[in-house]
């Protein structure tokens, strides 16, 4: 393991850098580029990036921060570094913070989507109704179930396509079937009751449980309902995240 001659780390054979101070190790030194060190063993003052790719040295603190220029020239952000004397105990708060406002993000991700899949299940539900109450009027048995089995297909297919839209914002490999379950559980157990008892109430003054909180109601959702939106959460996965 021969030493890098600017540094003196120990790298090996075929190494085209080294892994310490981030030479081009297939260029050898030459009298114009190698850098002197002054007494003391502290590195000359350089202008960063200077040199670059024409094998002059180039410290890790000068690489960093032409890194982090580009990154800034090509309109991002460069990554924000947790200063040394940072304590234990002020980087754990940090991360409780970051914590937070990741949880607080889920939270409006979930309430977002929920609600927008309610939505299309009242408009689906407004319009379909036309469909059933014609057939139940018309005294059409077959019409009516067909009516019927298309609202259950409409319902399936929003919970499904809910599921699949927050995977799809979320982007979190592994959880996606849990954001999918997520947003199905919020229109089942949040949205639909509340908009159940703000009906009841504006039509007969009356509050009254929604059958969703049945024992009925709850086996389902549970059985049925979640994993619609699970499964969605699941195809946003698969084709987005491989």
């Amino acid at each position: 393991m021969p030493p890098c001659p600017y540094c003196g780390a120990d790298n090996p054979e075929d190494a085209a850098f080294c892994s310490l101070c981030l030479v081009d190790l297939t260029k050898r030194p030459t009298p114009d580029t190698t850098p002197v060190p002054p007494p003391g063993g502290e590195e000359p003052n350089r202008t960063v990036g200077e040199g670059l790719g024409s094998g002059t040295y180039v410290s890790p603190a000068d690489f960093r921060s032409v890194a982090g220029e580009i990154v800034k020239g090509a309109g991002g952000f460069a990554e924000e570094t947790v200063p040394a004397h940072r304590t234990p105990i002020a980087r754990a708060d940090d991360m409780r913070a970051a914590g937070r406002r990741k949880g607080a993000e889920t939270v409006l991700l979930v309430l977002k989507h929920s609600l927008l899949v309610f939505l299309l299940f009242l408009i689906a539900g407004f319009i379909l109704s036309f469909l059933i109450l014609g057939a139940a009027y018309g005294g059409s048995f077959s019409g009516l179930s067909i009516g019927l089995g298309i609202s259950y297909a409409v319902e399936a297919l929003l919970l499904i396509w809910g599921g699949y839209r927050i995977a799809v914002e979320a982007m979190e490999r592994g959880r996606s079937w849990m954001y999918g379950m997520a947003c199905v559980a919020m229109v089942v157990f949040l949205w639909q009751p509340l908009f159940a008892l703000l009906f009841g109430f504006l039509f007969t003054g009356r509050t009254v449980l929604p059958q969703t909180f049945s024992l009925l109601g709850i086996l389902v959702a549970v059985l049925l309902f979640l994993p619609l939106g699970a499964l969605g959460g699941w195809i946003a996965e698969r084709r987005y995240m491989g």
